[in-house]
C-alpha cells in the first residue's frame, strides 16, 4: 500500500495537482500523555506541509532552547533535530449527521520502522461541509483554534522548563549533599582510625617517639600531644589538660624504673621532664 500510494502521489504531483488525503479514524494511534503518534509507512507518506504546519515550525525553532523540545517532553526520541520539521495529517470518521475530519500536526522523528512522531496537541476536529465552504481549496484548519493551541503549547513549554531547571537544581542539590556526606564520612573514618590508640599501646607508641626526639629532654605535656595526634583520645578537663595525662605520666614512671628514661624535673605535675638515657 505505501509503494501504491507514492506511486498515485507521484502521478498526482506531475500533473500539477495537490493531493489531500483522509486516513480513516480507526488507523489513528495517539499516545498524548507521551506525545506519541505511531504511523503505518502509507500514513508518513501522506503527511503534508500546510501554511499552519510552517507557522508552527517557527513557533518551535525561535522557542528553541539549550534543552531539546523532545526531553522536555520526556518523549523519546531517535534524533535531536536541529531544525523541527512539522507536518500534518487528517483523521476523517462518519458521525450520525456529517462527517467530520481531525487535524493531527506532530514533529518529525523516526521514520523508519516502527515509524513515530512527536505529537504536537490533541488536535481538533472540522467537519468536512465547512471545509468545503470555500472556493479556492480545502479549509484544513481553523486559524483561531490554532492560535490557541500554540499559546497552549508554550505555556506548558515553560511549564516543563521550569520543572526541567527545578529537577536539575534537585540533582545539583542532591549531589552536593551526597559529597559533603561523602566528606563528612570519609572524616569521621579518619577520626574513627585515629582514636585505636589504646592505654595498653601507649608503652610503644612512646619509645617510638624517645626514637624521634631530637632532644634528650622530654615533657609529659608533649608526650601526650604526641600520643593524641596518633590516635589517642582528644579529650580535655576544663583546665586544658589531656584526660590521658595522668596514664601517660603512669607510662613514663614505668619506663624510669626500667632505666630507659629519667625523672628530670617535676616544677609542679604539669612540668614533668624526663631525660632520655638509653633507647
Amino acid at each position: 500500500m505505501a509503494k501504491q500510494i507514492i506511486k498515485r502521489n507521484t502521478y498526482f504531483k506531475e500533473k500539477g495537482l495537490i493531493p489531500i488525503w483522509f486516513i480513516e479514524n480507526t488507523e489513528q494511534s495517539i499516545d498524548l500523555g507521551r506525545h506519541v503518534i505511531h504511523f503505518w509507512e502509507a500514513e508518513l507518506n501522506l503527511a503534508m506541509k500546510t501554511p499552519e504546519d510552517l507557522m508552527w515550525e517557527t513557533l518551535l525553532n525561535e522557542t528553541a532552547c539549550d534543552q531539546s523540545l523532545f526531553e522536555l517532553f520526556d518523549y523519546h526520541h531517535q534524533n535531536t533535530p536541529n531544525f523541527y520539521k512539522v507536518r500534518s495529517l487528517y483523521y476523517i470518521q462518519s458521525k450520525e449527521d456529517s462527517i467530520q475530519f481531525s487535524v493531527r500536526r506532530f514533529i518529525e522523528d523516526e521514520q523508519k520502522s516502527p515509524f513515530r512522531a512527536f505529537a504536537l496537541n490533541g488536535g481538533y476536529e472540522i467537519s468536512l461541509s465547512t471545509a468545503l465552504l470555500t472556493t479556492q481549496t480545502l479549509q484544513l484548519s481553523d486559524p483561531k483554534i490554532e492560535m490557541q493551541l500554540r499559546d497552549s503549547f508554550l505555556q506548558e513549554l515553560k511549564q516543563k522548563k521550569n520543572e526541567y531547571i527545578a529537577k536539575q537544581k534537585e540533582i545539583e542539590d542532591a549531589n552536593r549533599t551526597e559529597l559533603l556526606n561523602k566528606r563528612y564520612d570519609s572524616s569521621k573514618r579518619q577520626v574513627s582510625s585515629k582514636n585505636l590508640l589504646l592505654k595498653s599501646h601507649f608503652r610503644t607508641a612512646i619509645l617510638e617517639y624517645i626514637k624521634t626526639c631530637s632532644s634528650r629532654l622530654m615533657n609529659a605535656d608533649d608526650v601526650a600531644e604526641y600520643l593524641m595526634l596518633n590516635g589517642a583520645s582528644n579529650e580535655c578537663y576544663n583546665t586544658g589538660r589531656y584526660k590521658i595525662y595522668s596514664d601517660v605520666c603512669a607510662c613514663l614512671d614505668q619506663l624510669a624504673e626500667e632505666n630507659i628514661i629519667e625523672l628530670s624535673s617535676t616544677g609542679g605535675q604539669r612540668d614533668r621532664t624526663y631525660a632520655v638515657k638509653t633507647i
